[in-house]
């Protein structure tokens, strides 16, 4: 009250009165509270102009009392275009208007509002464009006063150039003074504009181009517009005069643009107005789209209207891929030919697969390129689809017409838990890899960095029945060493012992030869010196020791036991030892030094040992293939 006493005497009341007017409904402003409020502000500031002379705090209080109405600027905007929208659907229609023309004046700047405000006052009646010969109309925007007075110079001076990109520009940018103008002056554009104005959200002018009762054709494409972007008001319109609700009746129909638009009063809109929902000829059906949008409740309300649940669609023209980003992967998404069932396994909808299958869709439909939902669900990593999927009866060994198995794609992502569902749901544990014909998928895994990794992988194939020794491609032809011997052990000999021959095997490379084979029932093999001496000069280039000598100083006999499981007697080479007697399948090894250190006695499923390795030099080119002291020992063995 001090401060108020000594503006009064300063001659500054009535100052403050008026200034006071003009923040009150500011007072919830970053300085609201009490006095400490902008109406305090600004009298604490004319106290310090008028009173004390510090002009310096003064004009600091005067900026910052400027910085805070400029912040609360557009809530006030905005409170006053509401409260205009209260007018107007009060039918309180002259406060409507002086509501909206208040804010043109008194916010400018404030662009989406005063759109808005100008499309309202147009569809209450107001006209827009010139209020006297030569004024441009307060509530156009500069641009659009500018576009007017460009069309008026066109159409006097080169009224042919009027057509096209200024009435489209026109309608895009919903100058409806511009377009009224344009109208009244007889262009036509063809009904390029009216699809502009819908898709742009400009009701004011498209209701003022429907006024030239445009053809269904150009009805239809408004709708299109509308779908797709969103303009469930100006859809509305359209379908009130007369549109189809299923557009222009080309490839992408607005039911799908709605739904995948994500435009829930859309859809609702047009399955109202009877949309069709197995339109022929469409690029994306409505149910595909519902499906890739992961929207269960429409995917039954679509089915249940009559939708077609194996109606192919082309997801190429999605791409970008929704909502938006980089182009599609169609070997995860289904290319052209897709079904909806499709559609659910990209949009990861576990619940929109179990609707679709459950309406008799086929599991294991393919794609042009004949990608199945299970190759997309495989590919997208997706276990809990990829089970329902197999659970409905999906073929776990379909491949892509390129070659892509289910299997071969979960090992070439290095996803073991995918291989296993596949495996558990009788995927071929031989299948080959694609575009790698001497590559199996057991072979592949053999690829992967760390040894921990290769083990569960291995061990999940051999579980289910994967062979080593494929014959059109070996995957033990991609394994390590260690792996070999192993896999030779558990896999290959006990075959070989049920044979009638003896055979030599070089373990590091799972190369096999065979040292005698049964002519006639009741012959015995020779002995193992002379079978070795006489392979040895029949085959001078002995096993291929291209990845290091041999060790012919010790050789391993592998045979089948009474129960049925190999035994291994070791055999060093050397002056003086009782040679054991063969018997028809017994197999023969020999290995590397590095090889015999590393497998040591670990058996069929031990890890490699530790041992320091040894390496000794490759035999000769050319050269025989058992060294020459071995062979001498091997003479003068009994």
């Amino acid at each position: 009250m001090k401060k108020l006493r000594i503006l009064k005497q300063a001659g500054a009341a009535a100052l403050v009165g008026a200034l006071l007017i003009g923040v009150v409904s500011a007072q919830t402003g970053p300085a609201a509270g009490g006095v400490s409020g902008l109406a305090g502000l600004l009298r604490d500031s004319l106290y310090e102009e008028e009173a004390t002379r510090d002009l310096t705090k003064a004009a600091a209080g005067y900026e910052a009392l400027l910085a805070a109405w400029n912040e609360v600027r557009p809530t006030a905007a905005a409170a006053l275009f509401r409260l205009a929208e209260v007018r107007r659907k009060q039918d309180r229609k002259e406060e409507a208007i002086g509501l909206y023309e208040r804010l043109l004046r008194e916010f400018p700047e404030m662009e989406v509002q005063g759109r808005m405000a100008r499309e309202n006052l147009a569809a209450l009646g107001v006209r827009l464009g010139e209020r006297e010969a030569g004024v441009v109309d307060p509530l156009l925007t500069k641009d659009e006063a500018e576009a007017l007075q460009r069309v008026k110079k066109l159409h006097a001076e080169s009224p042919d150039l009027l057509v096209g990109q200024e009435f489209t520009g026109a309608c895009s940018s919903g100058w409806l003074a511009v377009v009224r103008f344009l109208v009244e002056k007889g262009v036509d554009d063809g009904g390029k504009g009216l699809e502009f104005a819908a898709g742009s959200g400009h009701l004011a002018v498209v209701r003022e181009l429907l006024k030239g009762k445009p053809t269904a054709k150009v009805l239809g494409l408004a709708v299109d517009a509308a779908a797709e972007k969103k303009r469930v008001a100006v859809l509305k319109l359209l379908l009130e005069n007369g549109a189809s609700p299923d557009g222009s009746g080309g490839e992408r129909k607005p039911l799908t643009l709605a739904i995948l638009s994500g435009s829930v009063p859309a859809v609702e809109l047009l399955l109202e107005r009877k949309a069709d929902v197995k339109p022929a000829g469409a690029l994306i059906t409505p149910l595909y789209a519902a499906a890739r949008r992961g929207n269960a409740e429409l995917v039954r309300r679509l089915l249940a209207l009559g939708a077609d649940v194996n109606q192919g669609s082309d997801p190429v023209s999605l791409a970008p891929p929704i909502p938006g980003g980089p182009a599609a992967d169609w070997g995860r998404t289904g290319g052209p030919g897709s079904v909806p069932l499709h559609g659910a396994v990209a949009g990861a909808s576990e619940e929109c697969v179990r609707v679709l299958l459950e309406a008799m869709a086929k599991p294991d439909a393919a794609d042009d390129e004949g990608y199945t939902p299970l190759l997309l669900a495989v590919a997208n990593e997706n276990e809990p689809v990829v089970e329902r999927l197999l659970a409905a009866g999906a073929d776990a060994n379909r491949a892509s017409k390129n070659g892509t198995s289910p299997l071969s794609r979960a090992v070439s992502g290095r996803n073991l838990a995918m291989a296993g569902v596949l495996l558990k749901g009788k995927a071929d544990p031989n299948v080959m890899m694609v575009g790698q014909e001497d590559m199996s998928a057991f072979g592949a895994v053999f690829t992967f960095g760390t040894e921990e990794e290769r083990e569960k992988w291995v061990g999940l194939f051999l579980e289910h029945g994967a062979d080593p020794f494929l014959e059109a491609a070996p995957a033990v032809r991609s394994a390590p060493a260690a792996w070999r011997i192993k896999l030779l052990r558990s896999h290959r000999y006990p075959v070989l012992a049920g044979k009638a021959e003896v055979s030599l095997v070089y373990g590091n490379e799972a190369v096999e030869r065979t040292l005698a084979e049964r002519k006639e029932e009741g012959a015995v093999p020779g002995s193992l010196p002379e079978l070795l001496m006489a392979w040895s000069a029949k085959d001078p280039g002995g096993l291929g020791t291209a990845g290091g000598a041999i060790d012919w100083t010790t050789l391993r006999l592998w045979r089948k036991g009474a129960d049925g499981k190999m035994e291994e007697t070791v055999i060093a080479v050397k002056d003086g030892i009782e040679w054991p007697v063969l018997q028809w399948g017994d197999v023969v090894e020999v290995l590397s030094p590095i090889a015999a250190a590393e497998s040591g006695n670990a058996g069929v499923n031990g890890a490699p040992g530790g041992r320091r390795r040894v390496v000794l030099p490759p035999s000769p080119p050319g050269g025989p293939a058992i060294p020459a002291a071995t062979m001498e020992l091997l003479k003068r063995a009994k």
